[in-house]
C-alpha cells in the first residue's frame, strides 16, 4: 500500500523534482507527523533546483502551510509556483545573510539540499539550526556527497559534514563526557550548546535528521531507580560504581528509597569501623612520626657539634701549619746566618794562611841569596 507522499510524489505533475527513491519512505517516516497536524506548517529548503519539491511540501502540509526556498542561482526566481504560499529567494544559506533574511523567523522543518559540499552543510547547519522550532527537524540530504573528495569530503576526512554530525551524537552524551578524565580536551563548549536542543540525530542511507527538542535541557537526565529486590547485584555496590553527579539526581521510588536506605545503613556502618580503624592507624603514624621527629632532632644537633667542632679543629690545624711556616722560616734565616759567619771567618783564614806562606817563601828566597 502506497503512502500519501508517495502517491502526490508520482502524481505530481508540476516543476520537476529529482529525490533517491529512498528518500520518500525516509520522508513518510519524519513528516508524516507535521502532515497531520491542525495548524500550518513553515518548511524552509536549502537548494530549490527546479522548486517541484517546495510544491510537493505544499501539497503535503496542511492548507495554508508557509513554504520558503532559497538558493544562489538566479535563475530560480524565473521558477513560477501555483501555490502562493510558496516563496524563493535568491540568497546564500551559508552565510550571514540568510540569518538576516530570516530574522524572527522559525520553522517547523528545514531541508538542506544545497551545494552537498561538506564545509557547506556545516555552515548551514550552524546558521539555521536556531530557526528550527521546539520539536521541529532538520533534515540533510544526499550525505553521500560526504565521502566525496571533490566535495571536501572523504570517510578519513576530519572536516567531512558526516564526522560533523558524529559530533553531534557526542553533544548529546556531553553530560556523561566530561564525567570521565579520558575525555579531557573535548571541545565541551560545542558539546554542551548542542547538548541542550538536540534530541535526536537520525541517519538513513545520504539522509541525516536532527530533531530539537521540545523544551530545551536544562540540566542533565536522572536516573530513576524502582523495585526492591536486587538478586545479581548489590545495590551499595551498584551506588560505588555510578559517578558522583548521577548519585546527586537519581530519581527514587519509595519502595526503592527504603531498599537503598537499609543498603546506605550497612555501607555507612562498614565505613564508619573503617574510619575508626583509620584514625587507630593514624594515631599509631602520630606517634612514630613523633619518635622520628625526636630522633631527627637529636641527630641534628649532634650534626651541629660535630660540625663545630670540625670546624674548631680546622682552625686549630691552620694555626699549627702558619706556627711551623714560622719556625721553618726562622731555621732558614739562622742557617743562612750561620753559614755566612763560617764563610766569613774561612776567608780570614785562608786569607791568613795565604800570607804566611807568602812571608815564608819571602824568607827562603832571601836566604838563598
Amino acid at each position: 500500500m502506497s503512502s500519501r507522499i508517495e502517491e502526490l510524489f508520482l502524481s505530481h505533475e508540476g516543476n520537476r523534482i529529482d529525490k533517491w527513491e529512498q528518500y520518500i519512505k525516509i520522508y513518510e517516516i519524519e513528516l508524516s507527523r507535521f502532515a497531520q497536524l491542525e495548524r500550518p506548517v513553515s518548511l524552509l529548503e536549502i537548494g530549490v533546483q527546479n522548486g517541484g519539491s517546495l510544491e510537493l511540501w505544499g501539497k503535503l502540509f496542511p492548507p495554508r502551510s508557509k513554504i520558503h526556498g532559497v538558493d544562489i542561482d538566479p535563475r530560480v526566481a524565473q521558477i513560477e509556483f501555483s501555490n502562493p504560499n510558496i516563496r524563493v529567494d535568491i540568497i546564500d544559506g551559508t552565510t550571514d545573510a540568510i540569518v538576516d533574511l530570516l530574522a524572527g523567523k522559525d520553522f517547523d522543518v528545514i531541508i538542506d539540499d544545497g551545494s552537498h559540499v561538506s564545509k557547506d552543510i556545516i555552515s548551514s547547519f550552524r546558521k539555521c539550526f536556531g530557526m528550527v522550532r521546539p520539536g521541529g527537524l532538520y533534515i540533510i540530504e544526499d550525505l553521500h556527497a560526504a565521502y566525496y573528495e571533490t566535495l571536501g569530503g572523504g570517510i578519513f576526512e576530519e572536516h567531512s559534514a558526516m564526522n560533523f554530525l558524529k559530533k553531534l551524537l557526542d553533544a548529546m552524551h556531553a553530560d556523561y563526557i566530561d564525567q570521565d578524565p579520558i575525555n579531557a580536551g573535548a571541545d565541551l563548549e560545542f558539546l554542551h550548546r548542542y547538548n541542550r536542543v538536540v534530541g535526536r540525530v537520525s541517519f538513513y542511507d545520504s539522509v541525516a535528521v536532527i530533531e530539537k527538542l521540545a523544551k530545551p535541557k536544562s540540566q542533565p537526565y536522572r536516573r530513576v531507580l524502582s523495585g526492591e529486590v536486587s538478586t545479581t547485584v548489590n545495590a551499595s555496590r551498584w551506588l560505588e560504581a555510578l559517578p558522583r553527579p548521577q548519585l546527586g539526581t537519581m530519581l527514587l521510588s519509595s519502595v526503592a528509597g527504603q531498599q537503598l536506605d537499609h543498603a546506605l545503613i550497612s555501607k555507612i556502618e562498614e565505613l564508619e569501623g573503617n574510619l575508626k580503624a583509620a584514625a587507630i592507624r593514624y594515631e599509631s603514624l602520630e606517634s612514630d612520626m613523633a619518635f622520628l621527629r625526636r630522633e631527627i632532632n637529636q641527630n641534628r644537633a649532634q650534626a651541629e657539634e660535630a660540625k663545630a667542632a670540625l670546624k674548631k679543629a680546622e682552625m686549630a690545624a691552620v694555626q699549627e701549619r702558619e706556627k711551623l711556616l714560622r719556625i721553618q722560616e726562622l731555621e732558614r734565616a739562622t742557617m743562612h746566618q750561620i753559614i755566612e759567619e763560617l764563610r766569613g771567618k774561612a776567608a780570614r783564614a785562608y786569607n791568613a794562611w795565604s800570607w804566611k806562606v807568602r812571608a815564608i817563601n819571602r824568607l827562603k828566597a832571601s836566604r838563598q841569596l
